[in-house]
């Protein structure tokens, strides 16, 4: 799999079943050798060493617009014995796209409207109908040999794997599997039966010890189970030519749970039959990840409640370490290799294979669970704060020539202001703002950032999510994941991205990309203020101004009734959808002009819980004309969620029945990914981003069947002009 790929340093990341020391060699294209690196194994079981191998430039760095390839040699550190690329993998040509005869690869473009950038989240492996992950080799395939036209970067942006999710049948394959790569068996530090971990039964161990997960029958608990979950969604190799049955499975069944199992079996071997595809995709395109809450267990630190249930308990303790120990190794490491080379991150690396070859001693756990931040015990929790320079940070950055990505953390730093354990969380909390200290550079034409979880929601589900979680439990929604819940939370989010991405003020742009909700949509967010909410205030007689497009592209795999109903529908009422607030440092005072003007202010809408204790935001929407308000507002915004349309038929290669229909024009609720492009002129009034949404169409092929164009357009060309008050209506 081809992780960071830079000017001065290109990483693979793979899986042996021997230590092994690799060599990588790239070349460009069919040509010399530009790049070299080596790289022994870490073993994490009897049969199963992990590596990223990173090779660097031999002479000048590598260059942008250029197709390079990648081989890699196997020295077997057991045997002597030494291996080729094609040797050792069981079909190298599988791995390859014509006219090519190796895997390949290509730098970030160094012209923003040359950048192709892919992004999506949440693929499960029993989820309903195709991976559109596999459908991304299909995109890959067409276009491969023009390096310009070839998208570079690959953002996998969360839920990767669903731990807490695993059906009957692919649970049995991983319990095989990783008992045959790993030999020694973990043991877990409470007491249960043997008969607590067969198959379908590990729901009650589950709830018992903390974890919220409503389908925890086969939810993943043993390091070599969260290890093998990721080698079996991202490769065949692993995999039997035949799915256990239900007999093999369980002793007795019939029913609904026999119809149950053959569904999901059923639906996991349309998974497998795809992974061929999958496994090329990710060994030719440059990658980079980010955790949501599957990656671990559904409802991750949710709230206060959640969290320190977890932390006080030494089973759960031991499975969310578990879970981020797999994901350092198959997801982090290749994120930010050099990060791995020494402090917190190599001391994980290094302490689990350790722990791992000593047969998992419980006193080795403790040390492990500090490294990757699992609170303390026992305490209550306002922060998740922790010392950086004695844990891990998974947040990172990733530099183009004129683009950069940040990839925010925002499970690991959470705050939790409110008065109740189940209260709503910050996303980020305490030291967890530094994410969004550092500006970016000066070079950077378009910063793209990366919230797992979605910023703002479509305007129906974010309502019906704050029912839910009111009605039942915060568990049965995901409401408590989105930004927009928290009030000043987002108000500091959306202050700093307007006021400290960029060197210089002025106007700007920026996108917001997000995943997690299982359905693709676009949105357009308009900020402006000359004081924002938690960051400086702009020189004097200046003021920020950004345009921020908010993209979602999800799922890769876990679409259902609900999003294919959202597909069918769009928006409903119909757009336009607009939100448009004004906010102040302190409550401002309200002047009236009639009797019916102090009788319409007492019903204004405030978006805060409280205004007074935290930044009061008015609705401007239905502001009454008799109303003044004083003074005026340090910031505001508009949000407007945007319409799609089909691509014209002579964009595609042939016909599809969907572009003369309108389902999934405005919201996609089929399996889907996102592809970026950016329509960058040097005037920056008339840029636009572009975000396609690829989805199988009927005739079994994906295609980008859904286009959006954003603009980022400001002053006289703005189409979504700035909210104002009546009184600045009446001025101009």
């Amino acid at each position: 799999m081809v992780r960071a790929c830079r000017p001065r340093a290109v990483s693979v990341w793979l899986v042996t079943r021997a230590p092994a020391r690799i060599d990588l060699e790239i070349n460009q294209h069919d040509g010399p050798v530009v790049a070299t690196g080596s790289r022994d194994t870490i073993q994490l079981g009897a049969f199963m060493h992990v590596a990223v191998v990173t090779a660097v430039p031999t002479e000048a760095p590598l260059q942008s617009a250029t197709t390079y390839t990648y081989s890699l040699k196997f020295h077997d550190l057991s045997t002597g014995a030494t291996l080729d690329f094609a040797a050792a993998v069981d079909d190298l040509a599988g791995l390859c796209y014509p006219p090519f005869n190796l895997p390949s690869f290509v730098l970030p473009a160094d012209k923003v409207e040359d950048l192709g950038i892919v992004y999506g989240s949440c693929r499960k492996s029993h989820g309903e109908g195709r991976d559109a992950l596999a459908g991304l080799d299909d995109m890959l395939a067409q276009g491969t040999a023009d390096p310009r036209a070839r998208p570079q970067q690959l953002l996998l942006l969360g839920d990767q794997i669903y731990a807490d999710d695993v059906s009957d049948a692919l649970a049995v394959v991983i319990d095989q599997v990783s008992r045959d790569l790993c030999g020694t068996v973990e043991q877990l530090p409470v007491k249960y039966r043997e008969d607590d971990l067969r198959v379908g039964n590990r729901g009650r161990l589950a709830k018992k010890h903390g974890f919220t997960s409503s389908y925890a029958r086969n939810h993943l608990f043993f390091l070599r189970e969260y290890m093998v979950m990721y080698l079996m969604v991202w490769s065949p190799v692993l995999w039997p030519e035949t799915l256990p049955t239900l007999a093999e499975c369980h002793r007795i069944a019939g029913g609904k749970k026999r119809e149950k199992f053959e569904k999901q079996r059923t639906q996991v071997a349309l998974l497998q039959a795809g992974l061929a595809q999958v496994r090329r995709a990710l060994a030719n395109i440059a990658s980079y990840m980010m955790f949501d809450d599957h990656e671990i267990t559904d409802d991750w630190y949710l709230n206060r409640e959640w969290t320190q249930r977890t932390a006080a308990d030494p089973m759960a303790r031991q499975v969310l370490t578990n879970g981020l120990i797999a994901y350092a190794f198959c997801q982090g490491w290749g994120n930010q290799p050099e990060d791995f080379e020494q402090g917190p991150q190599w001391a994980l690396l290094e302490g689990s294979s350790k722990w791992v070859a000593a047969d998992y001693p419980s006193e080795q756990q403790k040390p492990l669970q500090d490294l990757v931040g699992i609170p303390p015990a026992n305490e209550r929790l306002h922060n998740l704060d922790r010392d950086p320079a004695k844990s891990c940070r998974w947040d990172y950055r990733v530099y183009g020539p004129a683009h950069e990505i940040w990839m925010l953390d925002t499970r690991t730093w959470r705050g939790f202001p409110g008065k109740r354990g189940t209260d709503i969380p910050d996303l980020l909390g305490g030291h967890g703002w530094s994410q969004l200290g550092e500006r970016a550079r000066a070079e950077s034409e378009i910063v793209l950032v990366v919230a797992p979880t979605n910023v703002i929601d479509l305007p129906h589900t974010a309502w019906a999510s704050r029912i839910v979680a009111k009605l039942t439990s915060v568990y049965d929604s995901d409401y408590g994941d989105s930004w927009e819940a928290q009030t000043e939370a987002f108000e500091r989010l959306l202050g700093n991205l307007a006021a400290n991405v960029y060197q210089e003020g002025g106007q700007q742009a920026l996108a917001i990309l997000s995943g997690d909700v299982h359905y693709g949509f676009c949105a357009r967010i308009h900020y402006a203020g000359r004081h924002p909410f938690a960051a400086e205030p702009a020189p004097a007689g200046a003021r920020y101004e950004t345009v921020m497009a908010h993209l979602t592209s999800s799922s890769f795999r876990n679409k259902n009734s609900f999003t294919e109903l959202f597909h069918t529908r769009g928006y409903w009422p119909p757009l336009p959808w607009v939100y448009a607030w004004a906010g102040w440092h302190k409550r401002p005072k309200f002047r009236h002009t009639s009797w019916r003007g102090r009788f319409k202010a007492f019903f204004q809408s405030w978006r805060t819980r409280n205004p007074k204790a935290e930044p009061p935001l008015l609705n401007l929407e239905n502001l009454p004309r008799e109303v003044r308000v004083d003074p005026l507002p340090d910031w505001r915004y508009r949000i407007d969620f945007l319409g799609g349309h089909h691509p014209s038929p002579e964009r595609l290669n042939k016909p599809y029945p969907e572009l003369i229909q309108t389902t999934g024009r405005d919201i996609v609720g089929n399996n889907n990914f996102g592809l970026l492009r950016f329509l960058w002129p040097e005037i920056k009034q008339n840029r636009w981003i572009r975000q396609e949404l690829w989805w199988y169409s009927e005739n079994g092929e994906i295609a980008p069947l859904t286009q959006f164009e954003v603009p980022l357009a400001f002053g006289l060309d703005e189409p979504f002009p700035l909210p104002k008050l009546p009184q600045e209506e009446e001025e101009t």
